[in-house]
């Protein structure tokens, strides 16, 4: 495993326990935890082309049924041998609506709402001279499970700021867990 990865995970962890700590686990409603997520940039991408996995925290602060924001920061770095990417990223999602008596309903075993979302970020990638990117995303099969948010196939459109090129970019699957 590469070493930003380990540091990575390290300080996930550390973190996670630390806000685990503080906070009351019988305390509702949630409103922050960390986030888990496994994507991919097309080549037209300012990114490298590689597969990445995103490690960060998220904050959910009000619990709007329509429009409500999350914030997030973390980091993502690449799964690839062959090259070496580490990307910082801020976001501001909305999570559009929450409909409970979704198509789904009867195939998830728990309890589900669908909350799709519409988002933006900044990224920064670190090895390349802090090279940097806006991206807009939508992700439509984004499923609540209460602690627990699942979202799969979720679309990127990447903006690079210095050479004024357009990606794509897919987030094959994203796990944002509460913890506190």
């Amino acid at each position: 495993m590469h070493t930003p990865i380990k540091r990575m995970l390290i300080v996930l962890m550390l973190s996670s326990i630390m806000l685990a700590s503080l906070s009351s686990a019988s305390r509702a409603p949630w409103t922050g935890g960390y986030r888990l997520r496994f994507e991919g940039f097309s080549d037209k991408a300012s990114l490298s082309d590689a597969e990445y996995i995103h490690l960060g925290l998220f904050t959910t602060p009000f619990h709007w049924k329509m429009f409500n924001p999350t914030l997030s920061a973390g980091f993502s770095s690449a799964l690839s041998a062959t090259q070496r990417s580490n990307i910082f990223e801020g976001a501001l999602e909305f999570r559009l609506s929450s409909v409970h008596k979704h198509i789904l309903s009867n195939v998830f075993r728990r309890n589900s709402t669908w909350t799709p979302a519409i988002g933006a970020s900044y990224m920064i990638e670190l090895e390349k001279k802090g090279r940097q990117s806006l991206h807009i995303y939508a992700k439509p099969f984004s499923f609540s499970f209460g602690e627990k948010t699942i979202s799969v196939l979720g679309i990127r459109i990447l903006f690079d700021i210095e050479d004024k090129r357009i990606g794509w970019g897919i987030q094959v699957l994203e796990i944002s867990q509460f913890l506190f």
